[in-house]
This record gives C-alpha cells, sequence and structure tokens, in this order.
C-alpha cells in the first residue's frame, strides 16, 4: 500500500461545532479541486492515484461526538467507492460508515472511537490530515437534595459526576443556572424558588459550552418537586 505521510487536507472550520451542517452546503467551490476530480474523471475504478496532488482538500467538522457526520471534499469522483471497497475512511484509526459516497465523501464517526487523524484511503493510495477531535459530554451520576417540597425557597443544588469543565453551565428544564465549578466531578448550582413552584420531575443536565465541548448536554437526573 502506497502511503503519503504528509498531511495535505485540513478542517474547513477550526471550530466547526454544527455537528449536523448538510452536505449540501459544503459544495465545492475550490477551483483547484474542481479541476482535480474532472481530470480524474467519473469512473473511481479507472482513474490514477498518482496523478493527483491529494485526495481530500477539506473536511469538516473536525470536532463532535460520535455518531458525528463528517463530509470530506475529495479531488477524485468518489461515485460508487464504497460498494466498490475502493475507497476508506478512518478516523483515529477506526474505519467509519460512508453513508454518501456522490460526488464527495459523508462518514459517520464510529462509537468509541478516540480523538485522532482522518484518514482516506482510494485505490491503494493512503493519505492522512489533519485531526478530528472526539468530544465527551460530561456524566452526570448524583444530584444533593434529589427531592424538594413544593413552594421550597431558593436552595443550593449539588451534582456529582464525571468530566465536568471549569465552564460548565448546570440547567434544569433547560433554563441555565448559576455555576460554581469545584472540581471535575463537582459542580454546585443556585436554583432558584420558581423551578418549585410546581409539582414533577424537573431534568436536571450539565451543559458544556462551544468553548469547549461544542454545546452537549449530559444525559439528564430528575429533581422530584412533590
Amino acid at each position: 500500500m502506497r502511503r503519503l505521510s504528509i498531511a495535505l487536507f485540513a478542517p474547513l472550520s477550526l471550530l466547526a461545532c454544527d455537528t449536523s451542517e448538510p452536505a449540501a452546503d459544503l459544495a465545492r467551490t475550490d477551483a483547484t479541486s474542481s479541476a482535480d476530480t474532472a481530470d480524474a474523471g467519473n469512473d473511481p475504478q479507472s482513474a490514477d492515484p498518482d496523478t493527483l496532488p491529494f485526495l481530500v482538500s477539506r473536511f469538516g467538522p473536525n470536532l463532535g461526538l460520535s455518531g458525528t457526520h463528517v463530509t470530506l471534499l475529495t479531488a477524485f469522483e468518489p461515485s460508487g467507492c464504497a460498494a466498490a471497497g475502493t475507497c476508506e475512511v478512518t478516523v483515529g484509526g477506526v474505519e467509519t460508515q460512508i453513508v454518501n459516497d456522490v460526488g464527495l465523501l459523508e462518514v459517520v464517526v464510529p462509537l468509541g472511537v478516540r480523538t485522532g487523524p482522518v484518514c482516506v484511503t482510494w485505490l491503494g493510495r493512503l493519505e492522512c490530515g489533519e485531526t478530528f477531535t472526539v468530544l465527551t459530554a460530561s456524566l452526570l451520576h448524583a444530584i444533593e437534595p434529589a427531592a424538594v417540597a413544593v413552594g421550597e425557597d431558593t436552595l443550593t443544588l449539588s451534582l456529582h459526576g464525571e468530566a465536568f469543565l471549569p465552564d460548565a453551565i448546570v440547567a434544569i428544564d433547560w433554563q441555565r443556572l448559576e455555576t460554581t465549578y469545584l472540581s471535575p466531578n463537582h459542580l454546585t448550582a443556585v436554583v432558584p424558588a420558581s423551578i418549585f413552584e410546581s409539582a414533577g420531575a424537573k431534568a436536571v443536565m450539565v451543559y458544556a459550552p462551544t468553548s469547549s465541548r461544542c454545546g452537549t448536554y449530559s444525559e439528564p437526573l430528575s429533581l422530584v418537586v412533590e
């Protein structure tokens, strides 16, 4: 297998936090990419990968959770290459699922993958580019108190878990609260009395802002108001 070890393709955006960005929005505007695609022809089986200066010009987003769809703008026409077995994309050394190979490549970041380079193999040529950063949502294990009475006054809620970040924000039913970071395992939040005006289970989550973890929320725990 021929290997090109120099990173030749780069992320579309270094702060691409929208993991749902549709492939249609990533239409090729790069003249070099378009020219190279035309030179490669429409049949990926007949093109010569050694005639291309690079396989992929750009990709995006460059960070996200497992399950993120990543679009790669190729310098070759990929149509049918997944079914034919002539192309492969890996993230962090793990093979991805190719969900679109018409005009560009769209892959899904697999579960359990770690941060690592995005690599493309086409007709035996392997090229690795920039890193895809795999985000990990905070894990919320317990809250204290877990139940309060209807009409309770403002109180401080204690949250215990894993992978809390210094800019974490606690939210109850999507309402973000004044939060204090104590450690990667411990947060506190001031819960206003308005939360306790009606009975029911309130969803408590830990939110990680765009600056750190691309706006992800932890799985919720219930704060019971009774």
